[in-house]
C-alpha cells in the first residue's frame, strides 16, 4: 500500500489486509480520494447465539467461523460529491449494510 501511485492502486493493494479493520483514508495527485476499510471479516453462522456479547467457547464448532464477507462487500467511499471524507469513532456504514 506505501508503494500505491494511484487511489486505484491502494485500494486494490488494501484488498490483501487481513489484520483487525481499519478506516484507510488515501488521496492521490489526480485529486481522488477515497476511504477502504479493508480486513477479513469473519461470517458467523445463525447458530453463533452469543452475537458478540461474551467470549465464545473455541472448542464448539457452532462458534466457527462459516467464511468471511467478500472484499468487494466491505465498508467504502470513493470521490464523494461533498469533496472531503472523515471517519472518527461513528457508524462506518449505512444503516442499511446488509453485514
Amino acid at each position: 500500500m506505501m508503494r500505491a501511485d494511484s487511489v486505484q492502486a491502494f485500494d486494490l493493494a488494501s484488498r490483501t489486509w487481513v489484520a483487525p479493520q481499519q478506516n484507510m483514508v488515501v488521496a492521490d495527485q489526480a485529486g481522488r480520494i477515497a476511504w477502504v476499510a479493508p480486513a477479513r471479516v469473519p461470517v458467523r453462522s445463525e447458530e453463533h447465539d452469543l452475537k458478540g456479547v461474551v467470549p465464545a467457547l473455541g472448542w464448539e464448532a457452532r462458534y466457527d467461523w462459516v467464511g468471511t464477507i467478500p472484499v468487494a462487500q466491505l465498508p467504502r467511499e470513493e470521490d464523494p460529491a461533498r469533496g472531503w471524507i472523515a471517519t472518527a469513532n461513528h457508524r462506518i456504514h449505512a444503516a442499511d449494510y446488509p453485514h
